[in-house]
């Protein structure tokens, strides 16, 4: 069953000063350090597989003896959907991307196919993660939603220590988006603020934890959403 979105990918982003920017830019594109960790975990994602793939090979060299968690569902959008109206599991298309960039030799590889959004590309993943043990993580999700993906993490499994993460930036109809160009069009504007929505309403409903970005977020909440 197709399913339609909650927030769409790309709605009307308001006129925001260059403080509030710099804000979104911190809130959404939170990019941190990568350390030594025991896992790995990809987000789910149904594009650009092969440059994931390597994002996702580049992890593995820098954690050689971290289990792997590779996560996304056949996705049900009905804008989401792949050649020919043909939905295939992300995580399955990213594997065999990563088969042809990347030698795994031993290491343990958890494949997860049945979520179909970042909640549940935690959730359906957590009970191989907590079996792992008090465990710490790295992850990679594209760029623009890494702050979303670390309070996700946080809110599934607040036991697990997350060390960094690894950005993946994205063309959006043939302009890149990135934190230093997502202000530079209105498309990609739309993208950054559709995501500061998902912010908001998953934090409401405790999809989320904010943490200590939730002064932040209601103060941007209150300005431009009421």
């Amino acid at each position: 069953m197709v399913r339609h979105r909650e927030i769409p990918k790309q709605p009307q982003c308001p006129a925001l000063d260059a403080a509030d920017e710099e804000t979104l830019t911190r809130l959404c594109f939170g990019q941190t350090a990568v350390e030594a960790a025991d896992v790995i975990f990809v987000f789910g994602n149904n594009v650009q597989h092969d440059e994931q793939a390597k994002l996702t090979a580049a992890l593995c060299q820098q954690h050689p003896q971290a289990s792997l968690v590779l996560t996304g569902g056949a996705p049900n959008y009905s804008d989401s959907l792949g050649e020919n109206n043909v939905a295939v599991s992300e995580s399955d298309a990213l594997h065999q991307s990563l088969m042809q960039v990347a030698e795994l030799g031993n290491r343990q590889v958890f494949i997860e196919r049945e979520s179909r959004n970042t909640l549940e590309n935690v959730a359906f993943a957590a009970n191989y993660i907590r079996s792992i043990g008090p465990g710490k993580m790295v992850y990679l999700s594209q760029s623009f939603a890494l702050g979303r993906s670390a309070m996700t993490i946080r809110a599934v499994l607040p036991e697990i220590t997350v060390l960094g993460s690894m950005g993946m930036d994205r063309y959006v109809e043939g302009e890149l988006l990135t934190s230093a160009t997502w202000t530079e069009s209105s498309k990609l504007r739309e993208i950054v603020w559709g995501e500061f929505l998902r912010i908001v309403a998953y934090s409401a409903r405790g999809d989320i934890d904010a943490g200590p970005h939730t002064p932040v977020i209601a103060s941007l909440a209150a300005k431009y959403l009421h």
